[in-house]
């Protein structure tokens, strides 16, 4: 059992990402959608914790996790992208 199966590896590094995800949205001011992701990202951990043998496949609402993970990835970047450009007009005389 030293060996993850291949889809624990995965779920433990989306878990990782919406973790992370998660932080960002939060250090954004981004409360709502943070405390939403950490909800997905608890149930992906205690599935995690559930799992028993290596021949398991991930449960459905992992893809579901993963595109909510991604679209709320591109709309930090966004955000990302907006605050650069306020930054920018704000340091121009």
């Amino acid at each position: 059992h030293h060996e993850l199966p291949a889809h624990h590896e995965l779920l433990v590094r989306q878990l990782r990402h919406l973790q992370a995800a998660a932080e960002n949205l939060a250090a954004a001011g981004l409360a709502d959608q943070a405390a939403a992701l950490r909800s997905h990202a608890e149930r992906l951990e205690r599935e995690l914790h559930q799992q028993r043998g290596p021949q398991q496949e991930p449960p459905p609402f992992v893809r579901e996790l993963h595109e909510r993970m991604e679209r709320l990835e591109r709309q930090l970047a966004e955000l990302r992208e907006i605050v650069e450009d306020l930054r920018r007009r704000a340091a121009t005389p």
